[in-house]
């Protein structure tokens, strides 16, 4: 078998010559040392790109790839020609270019780095067409030539506005191709690549003010548990978010709790559960069952501001005719929870 030089098709070059001679796309009659093949279509799988708000400013978020594999090399037979030229094209549509060969996506705080690699080398974006020597050769695009799209977060923080995910780039056809002779559909482009959808769920970052919310009622009278002992129960809820603001909503649950689910129960240190009891309100002294039924909400909070929660409890009597607690320390624990979107 007679073996055929070949070049490979990747680099950038400045240089563009009018009036070039064509190099044909050629499938038989010939030897080659691989299985000539059509020109093809490749596909940049769609993908939901999942981000937390706290991540760092130009961190990669995703990359998204593929290559020719089960497909044949593309030949184009350039033997009589003293020059021709190529070149790879990116459909730059809602895309802003930026330093370092990347772009950004609208304004969705996002860029994007297109890339072209083969046998470890990398072709960017913008990319000017080249001119080559032929040394009498077939020119190929190999099948193993990856495609690959890398995503960044631009700044501290995305612009987005859906929780369910926000998609930044529309299944786009024809995003990447290549071609050689000139860029013009048809055999002259052997590799054309299409995006699907990207998109991006943005999951926000929150941390309250202290885990653990002690409640202290100080010593307790006959006559103060009468009137009840009522006392400040204050939080805050502090988020970082890719939406500009964010909700909180706050709801209360205890395990050991009255049968109505509007009393927090209260065991005293003798082990009684029966003679005392919590009461909670929120912060318009709304009362509060707390079996996780009742909430309250703070709406509209700017990124990196807290949602502040004014509630109270109040210690009673389990009833007027209880008996008082033993002599000691009590004890009554629940669990707040949030929801934020």
């Amino acid at each position: 078998m007679r073996l055929i030089s070949k070049l490979f098709i990747l680099c950038n070059f400045i240089a563009l010559q009018p009036c070039l001679a064509d190099c044909p796309f050629i499938i038989d009659n010939f030897q080659s040392s691989s299985t000539p093949g059509h020109p093809y279509f490749l596909t940049l799988p769609a993908q939901t790109i999942r981000v937390d708000a706290d991540t760092p400013a130009g961190a990669s978020i995703g990359k998204i790839s593929i290559n020719g594999s089960g497909h044949n090399d593309v030949y184009y037979d350039c033997r009589n020609q003293t020059v021709y030229t190529y070149g790879k094209i990116l459909n730059t549509s809602g895309l802003i270019p930026l330093a370092n060969n990347t772009f950004a996506v609208g304004d969705t705080g996002v860029s994007i780095k297109p890339s072209v690699i083969l046998q470890g080398r990398e072709g960017v974006f913008p990319s000017s067409p080249g001119t080559i020597p032929t040394s009498g050769t077939y020119v190929v695009f190999p099948n193993i030539t990856e495609f690959s799209v890398e995503l960044y977060k631009i700044g501290a923080q995305l612009n987005l506005h859906n929780p369910l995910g926000d998609i930044i780039i529309p299944a786009t056809s024809d995003f990447i191709h290549q071609w050689i002779n000139s860029d013009t559909p048809g055999s002259n482009r052997p590799i054309t690549v299409n995006i699907g959808a990207i998109s991006i769920v943005s999951t926000p970052v929150c941390k309250i003010d202290s885990s653990v919310k002690d409640v202290p009622f100080g010593s307790v009278t006959e006559t103060s548990l009468n009137n009840g002992i009522k006392r400040n129960l204050d939080f805050a809820l502090q988020c970082q978010t890719d939406f500009g603001t964010f909700n909180a909503i706050a709801s209360i649950n205890a395990s050991k709790r009255t049968q109505d689910n509007k009393y927090i129960t209260v065991t005293d240190s003798a082990g009684n559960t029966d003679r005392l009891k919590i009461g909670i309100t929120d912060s318009q002294d709304k009362t509060m069952n707390v079996d996780g039924s009742s909430s309250e909400s703070k709406n509209n909070i700017y990124n990196n501001n807290s949602a502040q929660f004014n509630w109270s409890a109040t210690l009673l009597r389990a009833s007027p005719t209880s008996l008082l607690p033993a002599v000691g320390n009590f004890t009554a624990q629940a669990e707040i929870t949030f929801q934020i979107n």
